[in-house]
């Protein structure tokens, strides 16, 4: 048995979530850079012709159009995978989520814990980067 997956170990979630900003209309899809973009999630670049989630929506009144890279994508999936009820609270806050989310369960997920805080540096690094390069 897997030791990362709680549905085969029986585990239970206990998972609390207030999901206040629903969009009032929402779009998503998947499509190839046709120029370089930034993911919201882990503020990488996502290079001409990578795949990339497109998510658009009114959010309070406003139009908003957020990218999100193939990796910010497959890391999600991948703790979805091990626990089904991890929810995103806000575009933007993967990486933030899923910490928390997963300090819950370190026991049952440390590796799962490792690559995330591996992502929070990295996104850490490219915010310093992005600021830098404003700043000059």
């Amino acid at each position: 048995m897997n030791p990362n997956r709680l549905s085969e170990a029986g585990m239970s979630c206990y998972c609390d979530y207030d999901y206040s900003e629903f969009p009032t209309l929402y779009a998503e899809s998947t499509v190839k850079a046709r120029r370089e973009h930034r993911c919201c999630e882990c503020l990488g670049a996502i290079k001409t012709g990578e795949s990339y989630q497109r998510r658009s929506g009114k959010w309070e009144g406003q139009f908003q159009s957020f990218k999100t890279c193939q990796r910010c994508i497959d890391f999600e999936a991948n703790i979805k995978a091990h626990i089904p009820c991890f929810r995103v609270c806000s575009i933007g806050d993967l990486i933030q989520d899923a910490v928390e989310c997963l300090l819950d369960y370190r026991e049952e997920a440390s590796t799962l814990l490792f690559g995330a805080y591996r992502r929070d540096i990295l996104r850490r690094r490219n915010a310093t980067a992005i600021r830098a390069t404003r700043a000059a």
